[in-house]
């Protein structure tokens, strides 16, 4: 059911033109994030967070992002 759920969200993703990409460990979030560059020519993307991950709560999620904050923004 979560599979269905998931390329439907794809899909209505790309229908709408949005970029969507993986967890990145330099720029996910906990959750699932919403970036606009105006001077990317893709310039909706929707980051999937560290806790769509499998295996990866919110808790454990908080403190990759928190590392990576205290590390100058990226590992």
């Amino acid at each position: 059911k979560n599979k269905d759920k998931f390329r439907k969200f794809l899909r209505s993703a790309k229908d709408m033109g949005l970029q969507v990409a993986s967890v990145d460990v330099n720029k996910s979030g906990v959750g699932v994030t919403a970036a606009f560059d105006p001077d990317s020519p893709v310039t909706d993307t929707i980051t999937f967070g560290f806790d769509t991950a499998s295996g990866v709560n919110e808790a454990v999620a908080g403190e990759i992002v928190r590392a990576r904050s205290a590390n100058g923004g990226s590992f």
